[in-house]
């Protein structure tokens, strides 16, 4: 588990290309409320809200992801995307005497090296205007690290074309980590294909926190 959340942030740009390349997901509006994992639950209000998007769940680090494609009004044409992920992960042994705040500060050094040397080579995409920190929200202790990404999308018709996109992850150790040794990440990646008007926004994943309840 813990070897396979290393990599999740170097793969989830291309993972969420590649759904751009259609004109509508296969499951677009199966969510529905509330979302039932095996460790979690998250209730999300005005579930018509969610229309436009498509769940889907793996049973490996009790994984729900959430996609939507970005479509301009008037023409329907897929401009963008954006990729919703909780994901579970487990602390290995020779962290356990660690605090969240030592944990979390490996974890973001960890991911932004990977992406920095592995993401120009596997991902053909460079990362700009990283930050971290940490805030509270719905009562939750979160640690955040966010950044922006240019891709070429050489999958799609007009492969000269970037993709440039706006990116969070949040980790959150919920009470009684220390025992279980397990914590969650948030991941949000909601991109752009220029040349568009349509904008951003990493605040999209704020509704998963907020419902976000263990079981």
């Amino acid at each position: 588990m813990h070897c396979i959340a290393k990599r999740f942030l170097l793969v989830s740009l291309c993972l969420l290309f590649c759904a751009c390349a259609t004109a509508r997901l296969p499951n677009q509006g199966n969510v529905k409320a509330p979302i039932e994992m095996k460790t979690y639950r998250i209730n999300i209000n005005d579930e018509g809200s969610w229309k436009a998007w498509e769940a889907s769940t793996k049973p490996e680090n009790d994984t729900l992801v959430l996609r939507r494609l970005k479509k301009w009004p008037l023409t329907g044409e897929v401009q963008g995307g954006t990729m919703m992920t909780v994901i579970g992960d487990t602390i290995a042994p020779q962290g356990w005497g660690l605090t969240e705040a030592e944990h979390a500060d490996n974890i973001r050094s960890m991911e932004e090296k990977t992406m920095r040397e592995r993401g120009p080579v596997e991902g053909h995409y460079e990362i700009q205007e990283l930050a971290k920190g940490d805030l509270i929200r719905s009562g939750k202790k979160l640690y955040y690290m966010t950044w922006t990404s240019s891709q070429r999308s050489e999958g799609l018709a007009d492969y000269k074309r970037k993709s440039f996109s706006k990116c969070a992850m949040y980790l959150y150790f919920p009470e009684g980590y220390k025992n279980t040794h397990v914590f969650y990440r948030f991941v949000i990646i909601d991109s752009l294909l220029p040349p568009t008007l349509m904008s951003t926004n990493i605040e999209q994943i704020y509704p998963l926190i907020d419902g976000f309840k263990m079981k």
